[in-house]
């Protein structure tokens, strides 16, 4: 019996230890299994937020291939160095806050005021000795007008045609003056015939303006009513002017430079400079187009260019054109 007895108790013992070891087994389980789904729940949150923050990021430095944008008018305007640009990763709304202030008032105006009387304008402003720029960054080409004749111009000086050939009556040096000095529209079809135009539309290619085509003569309405129409776009145009500041103290950008500085037609870029401040300009006007580009040799010489398509009051496009350059200038 007592053998029985303690077989018994034995079982009993064996049985409660089982029992607790189970139990405590069970507990461990359901103990590990809350703590893997908060784990679990962390890293959801945690990825959540950094993807929200790269947004906030991306969203603050949108636009802008430089250190601040902001926009007037429905436009997206902003400041950029070519000295580097800044990307959604580095950019802080610290950096932006403070850079916003560095862009003149004036400028701002001037910028937003240009969208008020055309359908598309694309412009750009850049300092050469330190290379900031302010530009709606719209690289589309538009009609080029007569802007289109300093390529024509550059061709002839650069391919070093003798400037005292006789094209019809006059020379082709005097022929490229009234080009460029009087925007003479004869004389600039005297030139595209005399070269060609398809020799200049190879040229505009491979001298690095891809954007630059001649499809038909000036004055030629039919070929208007045909759709054909003469283009450029402000990287081309700032790189001829980057070009011509560049190379100022060389032949034959020299002479190019000079000619530019008897323009005559100063209704835009030079109108509200004061007298005594040098420009090297070139305008481009049709009916719907308002555009000018030129070098304004300030105390800090920069390059300006605007482009205006589907252009509804001329007067008040030349005047905002005005009051860009002189904003820069200040």
């Amino acid at each position: 019996m007592k053998k029985y007895r303690k077989r018994v108790v034995a079982g009993i013992i064996l049985f409660g230890i089982t029992g607790g070891l189970t139990f405590w087994g069970l507990r461990e389980v359901n103990l590990v299994k809350p703590q893997q789904n908060s784990s679990h729940e962390v890293q959801s949150t945690s990825k959540e937020f950094t993807t929200d923050r790269a947004s906030s990021q991306t969203q603050s430095s949108s636009g802008t291939s430089g250190t601040t944008a902001f926009s007037s008018a429905g436009q997206v305007f902003s400041t950029e160095s070519s000295g580097g640009s800044s990307t959604a990763a580095s950019t802080t709304a610290t950096a932006n806050t403070a850079d916003s202030e560095a862009v003149p008032t004036g400028i701002q105006q001037a910028a937003a005021s240009l969208s008020e009387s055309a359908d598309q304008v694309t412009y750009a402003i850049e300092y050469f000795q330190s290379g900031q720029q302010y530009t709606n960054h719209n690289r589309q080409p538009l009609i080029a007008a007569s802007v289109i004749k300093v390529f024509v111009m550059e061709y002839v000086y650069l391919k070093g045609l003798d400037l005292n050939q006789m094209v019809g009556e006059s020379s082709l040096g005097d022929l490229v003056s009234q080009m460029i000095q009087i925007s003479d529209n004869q004389a600039t079809n005297q030139i595209i015939e005399f070269i060609g135009m398809s020799t200049l539309n190879s040229y505009f290619q491979a001298a690095g303006y891809p954007d630059t085509v001649l499809e038909r003569e000036m004055l030629d309405t039919t070929a208007q009513r045909a759709g054909k129409e003469n283009y450029t776009s402000i990287p081309d145009v700032m790189t001829f002017l980057q070009r011509l500041y560049d190379h100022q103290g060389e032949a034959p950008y020299g002479a190019m430079l000079q000619i530019m500085m008897g323009q005559r037609v100063r209704t835009k870029i030079p109108a509200k400079l004061n007298a005594a401040i040098p420009v090297a300009n070139k305008t481009g006007e049709l009916a719907g187009v308002e555009n000018d580009i030129g070098i304004v040799f300030a105390d800090h010489p920069f390059a300006i260019a605007v482009l205006s398509n589907g252009v509804s009051d001329s007067g008040a496009m030349r005047e905002a054109i005005g009051n860009l350059a002189s904003a820069a200038t200040q």
